[in-house]
């Protein structure tokens, strides 16, 4: 018989961002490779650090397998939103439903309306359809112009 394998989805508490945070680069640089304008890691890091970004990771035993960020962010009509910036990872069926029920849970302590993420992916919205995620805009984007 195989081996079972367990995955915990844990949220990093602000005092150990710092101890993990070597281990995140990988998964990390997964979505920068994506989207290498739009983050910047030392960013994130002090964001983590100071709270305004929430540090989540996937592990199996004591590897971590997969990285993914959350925000609470608040809209110009005074609603708030939690924002899910970064998924970075592998194996995301193990562990997506527990990920996708952790965020509700923030979301609700926070009083948010909603979780919120983008795609770089078409793939993400039919994986994600299944909890409720719709397309709600659609981003363009032109170099300026010399």
């Amino acid at each position: 018989m195989g081996k079972v394998m367990s995955t915990v989805v844990a949220l990093v508490p602000r005092t150990m961002i710092e101890y993990v945070w070597d281990e995140c680069i990988p998964f990390l640089e997964m979505v920068l490779a994506k989207a290498p304008e739009d983050i910047g890691l030392d960013r994130v890091y002090n964001r983590c650090l100071s709270g305004d970004t929430m540090l989540v990771v996937i592990l199996d035993g004591s590897e971590i397998i997969a990285v993914n960020t959350m925000e609470v962010r608040e809209l110009d009509s005074g609603n708030k939103i939690l924002f899910l910036p970064i998924i970075g990872g592998s194996r995301t069926e193990e562990w997506q439903d527990r990920f996708i029920d952790l965020a509700h849970e923030i979301a609700r302590h926070h009083d948010c309306i909603e979780p919120r993420g983008m795609a770089v992916r078409k793939a993400w919205l039919r994986k994600l359809s299944r909890y409720g995620f719709e397309e709600h805009f659609v981003t363009l984007k032109c170099k300026v112009k010399e």
